[in-house]
């Protein structure tokens, strides 16, 4: 059977690291760093991970992580993890490093002897299927990258795409779009309920950000199994084999252009839960992320 393995490297966009990260220094415990910083997260399959990033050093000054499993229910070919899972790994790693690197920022710095988080990157494991209500809340467990329970309608799926194409075209059972067609057919109650349809790092960027607004990037929505590379778009016609246009074309979120875009900053509330900048005295943007695969 296929199994879930989580050796992804942490996804770095332009707001995590630059160039000069290719060979990161390593740190010595004497050195004192000071001034702005970036943190790159990975929510992988079987943990999350986070590091922190100083860029006018070239230097990673710490990491941290946080190990979970997945659920497969004794069902063969199911593996799903709840997003609240997610969700407190992020936090851990958060807490982790705000403690580490005393970044909660509670009187302000003096001569700019303090590290300043200034940014946030989020990479997550692909082709998640994350369902959400009308308030935004997860209506059942994501079905993970390594599910196949839905072979069959990837099968099916398969047939409908390369008839609308005009040319053979495979969906993987583990991309997207084959476990929203099993949703439909095994869960119709939750196909139903069903108001948007992203990706694992979709919904973390999305919370902690505290935006009304769900984005992906199209790196990780080319693992869909519905998106149109060339036109950087999800294509209608593959997601409407599906459902008809019923739902699932309307469900999905908007793609960010580049991975580096600014989709929001970091909410208040986050800020406090993990102990970075607990009063709230600077902006720290959120990109748009990507795939753990995404280079």
């Amino acid at each position: 059977g296929m199994q879930c393995n989580d050796g992804d490297k942490l996804q770095q966009n332009h707001y995590t690291l630059n160039n000069s990260m290719a060979c990161p220094k390593s740190v010595s415990h004497e050195e004192h760093f000071t001034g702005n910083c970036y943190i790159g997260i990975d929510v992988g399959t079987q943990g999350t991970k986070a590091t922190i990033y100083h860029p006018s050093s070239g230097t990673t000054l710490g990491t941290a992580s946080s190990s979970y499993n997945f659920d497969t229910d004794g069902v063969e070919g199911r593996a799903e993890q709840h997003p609240v899972v997610w969700v407190d790994a992020v936090k851990e790693v958060l807490i982790k490093l705000a403690s580490s690197h005393s970044l909660d920022m509670v009187e302000p710095p003096l001569y700019g002897n303090k590290l300043i988080v200034k940014g946030i990157g989020v990479s997550g494991q692909q082709h998640g299927m994350v369902v959400l209500d009308d308030d935004k809340q997860p209506i059942r467990k994501a079905k993970l990258w390594c599910d196949v329970e839905a072979a069959e309608e990837a099968r099916e799926l398969s047939e409908l795409v390369s008839k609308v194409t005009g040319r053979p075209r495979v969906v993987p059972a583990g991309y997207t779009a084959p476990k929203v067609l099993w949703l439909k057919k095994q869960e119709h109650d939750s196909f139903e309920k069903m108001k948007h349809c992203v990706l694992p790092h979709d919904y973390i960027t999305f919370l902690m950000g505290g935006e009304e607004e769900l984005v992906t990037d199209a790196g990780d929505a080319s693992g869909t199994g519905i998106f149109d590379t060339e036109k950087r778009a999800f294509d209608r016609r593959l997601a409407d084999c599906i459902d008809g246009g019923e739902r699932y074309f309307n469900s999905l979120p908007r793609v960010a252009v580049e991975a580096n875009e600014v989709v929001g900053l970091l909410s208040q509330e986050w800020k406090k839960d993990v102990g970075i900048d607990v009063n709230n005295t600077t902006e720290i943007i959120i990109s748009a992320g990507s795939g753990d695969n995404m280079w």
